[in-house]
Formats: structure tokens, C-alpha cells, sequence
């Protein structure tokens, strides 16, 4: 049986679910969350950028170059979150939800503010 939903047509990139622990952009630049330093994402970042840039990894094959610019973009984004140290902030307490919820609020210092609101008006709802 072939899943046909938005999500995962045949002939599109699948998309990642939205996390909320904050795991992922540590997987993509292959460090350990709970002893990660800046210095630490700063070279895996620089090691892995290079080794995925469309610029250096020229090649005939389609699929793999589409594939190398999907890494790449991946590392770019998970660097500029682990990079900013509020972003990250925000990352490591609520994950890629609480990213969204930064971008949406056009500032990541209110995210807090948000979930805990968020959290009080779920509870304060009658239950069925």
C-alpha cells in the first residue's frame, strides 16, 4: 500500500514532524546534546558545510546532487539555530515547536510567556 497524503507523495522530499525535544539539529551536525559546546557546533558545522556544499560536490547525478543540497540546507538551519544563543535557548526547552512559535511571535523571548498562556488555557478547558 503507497501513502499518497501531502506529506509523503512518492515524488516529494518527505517532511520532518515538528519536535518538541530538541533533538534534531544536534542529530543533523552529528553532536551529543548534553556536551555540545559552542566550539563543538562551530566545527561540525564548518566540517559538514564543506563536505555537502553544492559548490564542492559537483556531480551528474541528479538525485545525489538534490540530495547533497537538502543536507546542506539542513546544516545551514540547524547551525543558525544552535548558533544564536537565545534561539537555542528556546530550541533546547521546546524544539522545533518552540522555533515556529519564536518566528510566529516575531521574538524568541516571549516563547516562555506563550507555552505557559498555551498550557493554563488547555487546563482551563472543561473536559469531554
Amino acid at each position: 500500500m503507497t501513502d499518497n497524503s501531502p506529506d509523503n507523495t512518492p515524488d516529494s522530499t518527505p517532511r520532518r514532524k515538528l519536535s518538541n525535544v530538541g533533538e534534531y539539529c544536534y542529530t543533523v551536525l552529528q553532536i551529543d546534546k548534553s556536551i555540545a559546546t559552542e566550539q563543538d557546533i562551530k566545527r561540525s558545522y564548518r566540517t559538514l558545510s564543506l563536505k555537502f556544499h553544492p559548490d564542492r560536490n559537483l556531480t551528474n547525478d541528479e538525485r545525489e546532487t538534490q540530495n547533497n543540497n537538502i543536507k546542506f540546507a539542513e546544516i545551514a538551519n540547524a547551525y543558525a539555530v544552535l548558533s544564536d544563543q537565545e534561539q537555542k535557548s528556546v530550541y533546547d526547552k521546546f524544539g522545533s515547536v518552540g522555533i515556529r512559535v519564536g518566528q510566529m511571535l516575531d521574538g524568541y523571548h516571549r516563547v516562555s510567556s506563550f507555552v505557559i498562556w498555551l498550557i493554563g488555557l488547555f487546563n482551563s478547558l472543561p473536559e469531554y
